[in-house]
């Protein structure tokens, strides 16, 4: 696995945290005006969410780049054997890699082969 540099280590970070931000503002804001922004916010994140399974269970994660980067939890992939992607195109990928991890703040960047992908622009 390459390391990456503490400066993107700490970038993959902060759009993870920017992600949990606007989701966040998005219901306090509705709470607040009594509009709901998390259907907005929703439309815009929702074609980069990705769902990956492994031998020891699942979750999920979203694209980060078009270029097929994938920001997930590490507990979601840490030991597995097994990883594979579906993306909301209905398409599997079985080929992925695990490009980066950091298990004091359990984000994991995993990387598919391919192009064009939809991406969260954060």
């Amino acid at each position: 696995m390459n390391k990456l540099s503490h400066q993107i280590r700490i970038r993959l970070f902060f759009n993870f945290l920017a992600i949990s931000f606007l989701l966040g503002l998005a219901g306090l804001t509705s709470n607040l005006f009594g509009q709901s922004k998390t259907g907005e916010v929703f439309r815009k994140v929702s074609p980069s969410v990705v769902l990956i399974r492994t031998n020891e269970g699942g979750g999920s994660g979203f694209l980060v780049s078009s270029d097929g980067f994938i920001l997930t939890a590490l507990h979601v992939v840490d030991g597995a054997s097994q990883v594979s992607i579906k993306t909301q195109s209905g398409k599997v990928y079985s080929d992925v890699s695990m490009f980066a991890k950091d298990q004091n703040s359990d984000v994991a960047l995993l990387k598919i082969n391919g192009s064009g992908f939809s991406f969260a622009n954060l």
